[in-house]
């Protein structure tokens, strides 16, 4: 039988590698940015406040943006295969 022990280390300055504070905006690249943007509005309440696409004009690139206070998701999906 083997003795498997976890090192517990707690959560220092010198091991927190990213020091994320805080963030305006996350852009993703997704394969269905409508999908994505419902996934972000019911699973954790961001708000739609941003498209483009085809009906703004935007033939190459369908790009959501949902809100939170000042914190925003973007997903963008491309419309045309090269």
């Amino acid at each position: 039988m083997v003795d498997a022990t976890i090192e517990q280390r707690p959560m220092t300055e010198e091991a927190d590698f990213l020091k994320i504070k805080n963030w305006d905006y996350i852009h993703w690249w997704v394969g269905n940015a409508k999908q994505s943007m419902f996934y972000w509005w019911k699973g954790f309440g961001f708000k739609p406040v941003a498209y483009s696409g085809l009906e703004t004009g935007n033939r190459d690139l369908l790009q959501l943006c949902a809100g939170k206070r000042q914190n925003s998701l973007c997903g963008q999906q491309c419309l045309q295969s090269e």
